[in-house]
């Protein structure tokens, strides 16, 4: 992602670490969010234009089997 870093922090969720990074959209003025995490050797990325308590809520619904 190409956009201006606004803030990076990890969050917890079920015992895995997930690095966040919020960006911000300088055309549209939208706040952009990126999710990144390892799970049993592999890595996931989530990413997208949403509200951060909307992301935030995706985030700690995730479920690690």
């Amino acid at each position: 992602i190409e956009d201006k870093i606004i803030e990076e922090y990890t969050k917890e969720v079920d015992n895995v670490e997930i690095q966040i990074t919020e960006y911000s959209i300088e055309k549209s003025k939208q706040q952009e969010f990126s999710a990144n995490f390892q799970y049993e050797d592999v890595t996931y990325i989530l990413t997208g234009i949403i509200e951060k308590d909307e992301f935030e809520k995706i985030l700690e619904n995730l479920h690690f089997f």
